[in-house]
Protein backbone atom coordinates (compact mmCIF):
# COMPACT_ATOMS: atom_id res chain seq x y z
CA UNK A 1 0.00 0.00 0.00
CA UNK A 2 3.04 2.78 0.43
CA UNK A 3 4.65 1.25 -2.30
CA UNK A 4 1.23 2.23 -4.68
CA UNK A 5 1.03 5.60 -2.10
CA UNK A 6 4.39 6.33 -3.60
CA UNK A 7 3.50 6.16 -6.79
CA UNK A 8 0.64 7.89 -7.43
CA UNK A 9 2.17 10.82 -5.46
CA UNK A 10 4.43 10.92 -8.35
CA UNK A 11 7.54 8.27 -7.68
CA UNK A 12 11.30 8.88 -6.28
CA UNK A 13 9.96 9.56 -3.06
CA UNK A 14 8.78 7.49 0.15
CA UNK A 15 5.16 6.84 1.93
CA UNK A 16 5.61 5.68 5.39
CA UNK A 17 2.74 3.47 6.32
CA UNK A 18 0.84 3.96 9.67
CA UNK A 19 -2.28 1.39 10.57
CA UNK A 20 -3.83 4.68 12.08
CA UNK A 21 -4.18 6.10 8.81
CA UNK A 22 -7.66 8.15 8.25
CA UNK A 23 -9.97 5.63 6.63
CA UNK A 24 -11.56 7.90 4.82
CA UNK A 25 -8.30 8.69 3.17
CA UNK A 26 -8.20 4.49 2.76
CA UNK A 27 -11.50 4.33 1.23
CA UNK A 28 -11.30 7.48 -1.05
CA UNK A 29 -7.83 5.07 -3.07
CA UNK A 30 -9.65 1.73 -2.74
CA UNK A 31 -12.52 3.78 -4.69
CA UNK A 32 -10.22 5.10 -7.04
CA UNK A 33 -8.36 1.40 -7.80
CA UNK A 34 -12.08 0.66 -7.87
CA UNK A 35 -12.66 3.02 -11.33
CA UNK A 36 -9.36 1.98 -12.64
CA UNK A 37 -10.70 -1.95 -12.51
CA UNK A 38 -13.91 -1.25 -14.00
CA UNK A 39 -12.18 1.41 -16.99
CA UNK A 40 -9.27 -1.42 -17.59
CA UNK A 41 -11.98 -3.99 -17.63
CA UNK A 42 -14.07 -1.60 -20.55
CA UNK A 43 -11.09 -1.22 -22.35
CA UNK A 44 -9.56 -4.49 -21.90
CA UNK A 45 -6.32 -3.57 -20.19
CA UNK A 46 -5.93 -6.70 -18.59
CA UNK A 47 -2.95 -9.03 -19.88
CA UNK A 48 -2.66 -12.54 -19.06
CA UNK A 49 0.45 -14.57 -17.93
CA UNK A 50 1.38 -18.39 -17.43
CA UNK A 51 3.51 -20.20 -14.74
CA UNK A 52 4.27 -23.55 -15.06
CA UNK A 53 3.37 -26.63 -12.82
CA UNK A 54 6.26 -29.30 -12.49
CA UNK A 55 5.85 -32.45 -11.12
CA UNK A 56 8.29 -33.58 -8.15
CA UNK A 57 8.55 -37.13 -9.47
CA UNK A 58 10.88 -37.22 -12.13
CA UNK A 59 9.96 -39.94 -13.41
CA UNK A 60 6.22 -38.23 -14.15
CA UNK A 61 6.98 -37.08 -17.54
CA UNK A 62 3.99 -37.46 -18.93
CA UNK A 63 2.46 -34.70 -16.65
CA UNK A 64 5.06 -31.71 -17.22
CA UNK A 65 2.47 -29.98 -19.31
CA UNK A 66 0.47 -28.10 -16.50
CA UNK A 67 0.50 -24.34 -16.53
CA UNK A 68 -1.71 -21.67 -14.61
CA UNK A 69 -3.26 -18.37 -15.80
CA UNK A 70 -2.36 -15.42 -13.98
CA UNK A 71 -3.54 -11.57 -14.46
CA UNK A 72 -1.80 -8.14 -14.33
CA UNK A 73 -3.44 -4.58 -15.31
CA UNK A 74 -2.50 -2.64 -17.25
CA UNK A 75 -2.07 0.86 -15.95
CA UNK A 76 -3.13 4.14 -18.25
CA UNK A 77 0.13 4.72 -19.45
CA UNK A 78 1.15 1.08 -20.07
CA UNK A 79 2.44 0.05 -16.86
CA UNK A 80 2.03 -3.77 -15.66
CA UNK A 81 0.38 -3.35 -12.38
CA UNK A 82 1.05 -7.25 -9.89
CA UNK A 83 -2.37 -8.50 -8.89
CA UNK A 84 -1.91 -7.41 -4.88
CA UNK A 85 -2.15 -3.66 -5.99
CA UNK A 86 -5.42 -3.99 -6.76
CA UNK A 87 -7.21 -7.25 -6.18
CA UNK A 88 -8.29 -6.48 -2.29
CA UNK A 89 -9.86 -3.38 -4.11
CA UNK A 90 -11.56 -5.70 -6.32
CA UNK A 91 -12.89 -8.49 -3.65
CA UNK A 92 -13.83 -5.63 -1.56
CA UNK A 93 -16.16 -3.94 -3.93
CA UNK A 94 -17.69 -7.21 -5.55
CA UNK A 95 -15.66 -6.88 -8.87
CA UNK A 96 -13.49 -10.37 -8.63
CA UNK A 97 -16.66 -11.84 -10.68
CA UNK A 98 -16.47 -9.58 -13.47
CA UNK A 99 -12.26 -10.25 -13.63
CA UNK A 100 -12.21 -14.14 -13.17
CA UNK A 101 -15.09 -13.86 -16.48
CA UNK A 102 -12.66 -11.77 -17.68
CA UNK A 103 -9.87 -14.18 -17.52
CA UNK A 104 -12.01 -17.21 -18.79
CA UNK A 105 -13.22 -15.67 -21.65
CA UNK A 106 -9.81 -14.21 -22.84
CA UNK A 107 -8.18 -17.89 -21.79
CA UNK A 108 -10.10 -19.40 -24.71
CA UNK A 109 -10.12 -16.54 -26.94
CA UNK A 110 -6.07 -16.24 -27.40
CA UNK A 111 -6.17 -20.44 -27.96
CA UNK A 112 -8.57 -20.36 -30.37
CA UNK A 113 -6.26 -19.20 -33.09
CA UNK A 114 -3.91 -22.88 -32.29
CA UNK A 115 -4.22 -24.51 -35.77
CA UNK A 116 -6.92 -28.04 -35.15
CA UNK A 117 -4.11 -30.17 -36.02
CA UNK A 118 -2.22 -29.36 -32.99
CA UNK A 119 -3.56 -30.85 -29.60
CA UNK A 120 -2.10 -30.24 -26.15
CA UNK A 121 -0.67 -33.69 -24.78
CA UNK A 122 -2.88 -36.30 -23.04
CA UNK A 123 -1.92 -34.87 -19.18
CA UNK A 124 -1.28 -31.57 -19.59
CA UNK A 125 -3.85 -28.94 -17.90
CA UNK A 126 -4.55 -24.96 -18.04
CA UNK A 127 -5.51 -24.25 -14.61
CA UNK A 128 -8.21 -20.88 -13.69
CA UNK A 129 -8.51 -20.00 -10.18
CA UNK A 130 -11.88 -19.01 -9.51
CA UNK A 131 -13.28 -16.35 -6.49
CA UNK A 132 -15.46 -16.52 -3.65
CA UNK A 133 -17.20 -14.56 -5.64
CA UNK A 134 -17.52 -16.12 -8.39
CA UNK A 135 -18.24 -19.22 -7.11
CA UNK A 136 -21.23 -17.15 -5.48
CA UNK A 137 -22.16 -15.79 -8.73
CA UNK A 138 -25.44 -17.77 -9.96
CA UNK A 139 -24.78 -16.88 -13.32
CA UNK A 140 -21.04 -18.84 -13.76
CA UNK A 141 -21.95 -22.01 -14.72
CA UNK A 142 -23.35 -21.52 -17.59
CA UNK A 143 -21.00 -19.00 -18.78
CA UNK A 144 -18.18 -21.80 -18.20
CA UNK A 145 -20.23 -23.80 -20.38
CA UNK A 146 -21.08 -20.92 -22.90
CA UNK A 147 -17.21 -20.02 -22.97
CA UNK A 148 -16.25 -23.71 -23.35
CA UNK A 149 -18.10 -24.02 -26.47
CA UNK A 150 -16.27 -21.55 -28.29
CA UNK A 151 -12.70 -23.49 -26.58
CA UNK A 152 -10.67 -25.31 -29.55
CA UNK A 153 -9.26 -27.32 -26.53
CA UNK A 154 -11.38 -29.77 -24.71
CA UNK A 155 -12.81 -29.27 -21.57
CA UNK A 156 -10.92 -31.39 -19.81
CA UNK A 157 -7.72 -29.69 -20.83
CA UNK A 158 -9.14 -26.47 -18.35
CA UNK A 159 -8.68 -27.36 -14.35
CA UNK A 160 -10.34 -24.59 -12.31
CA UNK A 161 -8.92 -24.24 -8.75
CA UNK A 162 -10.67 -23.25 -5.68
CA UNK A 163 -9.60 -22.42 -1.95
CA UNK A 164 -10.81 -25.31 0.29
CA UNK A 165 -12.01 -22.75 2.95
CA UNK A 166 -14.42 -21.31 0.47
CA UNK A 167 -15.04 -25.30 -0.49
CA UNK A 168 -15.76 -26.59 3.02
CA UNK A 169 -17.96 -23.02 3.63
CA UNK A 170 -20.07 -23.44 0.63
CA UNK A 171 -20.36 -26.81 0.35
CA UNK A 172 -23.28 -27.45 -1.30
CA UNK A 173 -22.44 -24.05 -4.15
CA UNK A 174 -19.10 -25.90 -4.55
CA UNK A 175 -20.80 -29.52 -5.13
CA UNK A 176 -23.12 -27.98 -7.43
CA UNK A 177 -20.20 -26.12 -9.76
CA UNK A 178 -18.25 -29.18 -9.84
CA UNK A 179 -20.65 -31.46 -10.80
CA UNK A 180 -22.06 -29.73 -13.27
CA UNK A 181 -18.38 -28.51 -15.30
CA UNK A 182 -16.99 -32.51 -14.31
CA UNK A 183 -20.07 -33.49 -16.91
CA UNK A 184 -19.02 -31.49 -19.19
CA UNK A 185 -15.05 -32.71 -18.69
CA UNK A 186 -13.52 -29.87 -16.84
CA UNK A 187 -11.40 -30.58 -14.30
CA UNK A 188 -11.20 -29.16 -10.09
CA UNK A 189 -8.60 -28.66 -7.68
CA UNK A 190 -8.52 -27.77 -4.08
CA UNK A 191 -5.27 -25.24 -3.76
CA UNK A 192 -3.90 -24.62 -0.36
CA UNK A 193 -4.96 -28.24 1.00
CA UNK A 194 -3.12 -30.18 3.71
CA UNK A 195 -1.73 -32.51 1.23
CA UNK A 196 -2.58 -35.50 3.22
CA UNK A 197 -5.88 -34.81 2.98
CA UNK A 198 -5.68 -34.01 -0.81
CA UNK A 199 -4.32 -37.85 -1.37
CA UNK A 200 -6.40 -39.34 0.92
CA UNK A 201 -9.29 -38.10 -1.45
CA UNK A 202 -7.53 -39.48 -4.44
CA UNK A 203 -6.16 -36.17 -5.40
CA UNK A 204 -2.77 -34.65 -6.83
CA UNK A 205 -1.39 -32.23 -4.75
CA UNK A 206 0.35 -29.17 -5.74
CA UNK A 207 2.80 -26.57 -3.77
CA UNK A 208 2.67 -22.96 -4.38
CA UNK A 209 5.91 -20.22 -4.13
CA UNK A 210 8.26 -22.86 -4.40
CA UNK A 211 11.33 -20.43 -4.64
CA UNK A 212 14.95 -22.68 -3.64
CA UNK A 213 15.79 -26.32 -3.98
CA UNK A 214 15.91 -27.25 0.01
CA UNK A 215 12.20 -26.46 -0.81
CA UNK A 216 11.62 -28.90 -3.84
CA UNK A 217 13.60 -31.35 -1.43
CA UNK A 218 11.19 -30.58 1.79
CA UNK A 219 8.41 -31.16 -0.27
CA UNK A 220 9.40 -34.43 -2.07
CA UNK A 221 10.12 -35.68 1.25
CA UNK A 222 6.33 -35.30 2.30
CA UNK A 223 4.77 -36.76 -0.86
CA UNK A 224 3.76 -33.72 -2.53
CA UNK A 225 3.26 -34.43 -6.60
CA UNK A 226 3.73 -31.11 -8.26
CA UNK A 227 5.06 -27.72 -7.55
CA UNK A 228 4.76 -23.65 -8.67
CA UNK A 229 7.41 -21.31 -8.05
CA UNK A 230 9.87 -18.91 -8.76
CA UNK A 231 12.46 -21.77 -8.19
CA UNK A 232 11.02 -23.73 -11.26
CA UNK A 233 9.55 -20.82 -13.71
CA UNK A 234 8.46 -17.30 -13.71
CA UNK A 235 5.48 -15.97 -14.92
CA UNK A 236 5.45 -15.16 -18.72
CA UNK A 237 2.71 -13.59 -21.00
CA UNK A 238 0.47 -16.33 -22.04
CA UNK A 239 0.86 -14.86 -25.96
CA UNK A 240 3.83 -16.48 -25.54
CA UNK A 241 2.46 -19.83 -24.59
CA UNK A 242 -0.26 -20.02 -27.47
CA UNK A 243 2.53 -18.31 -30.18
CA UNK A 244 5.17 -20.86 -29.31
CA UNK A 245 2.45 -23.51 -29.10
CA UNK A 246 0.91 -22.68 -32.95
CA UNK A 247 4.69 -22.69 -33.87
CA UNK A 248 6.05 -26.41 -31.97
CA UNK A 249 3.07 -27.60 -31.30
CA UNK A 250 2.59 -29.65 -27.87
CA UNK A 251 6.60 -29.81 -27.42
CA UNK A 252 6.63 -26.39 -26.28
CA UNK A 253 3.85 -27.07 -23.51
CA UNK A 254 5.55 -30.36 -21.92
CA UNK A 255 8.55 -28.66 -21.76
CA UNK A 256 7.52 -25.46 -20.42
Amino acid sequence: MACYAAKEAGRNRVHEYYSEEDNASMHEAEMQWVHRINDALTHNRFVLYYQPIKPLDTDKKESTGHCEILLRMLSESGELIPPLAFIPAAERYNLMAKIDKWVIENTIRMLQDIPTNISLPDHCSISINLSAQTLNDESIHDFILDQLSHSPIPAEKFCFEVTETYAIAHLSKTRNLITRLKTSGCRFALVESINQIGHILGMETVAEYVDSEAKIKQLIKIGVDFAQGYYLGRPQPFEQFTTRLKETGPVFVSGA
